[in-house]
């Protein structure tokens, strides 16, 4: 650590690439990895059943499903 500003402090995170947001399972707090989101999206289950057998809550599976979380999947038929 050294002092300096929120300035610097970015760009230190930037030169480092530890700037910018983080998705699927490289985020910390990711609970589930990128094939199970998969197959979550896949699923025709009621999404509280889903929700209960990953340990997600049942919104989580629904923004899954809707491509509002976990977008760089793709579902091939």
């Amino acid at each position: 650590l050294y002092l300096g500003t929120q300035k610097d402090n970015h760009r230190d995170m930037r030169a480092k690439g530890q700037y910018g947001d983080v998705s699927g399972e490289k985020n910390g707090r990711a609970k589930i990895t990128a094939a199970q989101a998969l197959a979550i999206r896949r699923d025709q289950r009621p999404s509280p059943l889903i929700a209960k057998e990953y340990g997600i809550a049942d919104n989580t599976v629904r923004d899954i499903r809707r491509g509002k979380i976990w977008r760089g999947i793709n579902v091939s038929p």
